[in-house]
């Protein structure tokens, strides 16, 4: 796993089984329930495909999943 912020941990594609999305977990749960609303939304608009699974998030592309960290890390 790799450590982008207090916030996001991304996980590397090896420790899951399911390797059609690129997953993500959310690691401020405070903060998420916060802006989560928001965030649906924002990602409805602009992400291809997103898929929330508590706190873990799966998007169907690397590059969908960088541009959530860029637009929420310092949010």
């Amino acid at each position: 796993m790799t450590k982008f912020t207090e916030r996001f941990l991304v996980i590397n594609a090896r420790y899951v089984p399911d390797e059609k999305f690129f997953w993500m977990i959310i690691a401020d749960y405070v903060w998420w329930n916060k802006n989560e609303y928001d965030i649906l939304c924002w990602s409805k608009e602009c992400l291809e495909l997103i898929n929330v699974e508590g706190m873990m998030i799966k998007f169907k592309t690397d590059e969908d999943r960088n541009l959530f960290i860029m637009r929420w890390a310092n949010e």
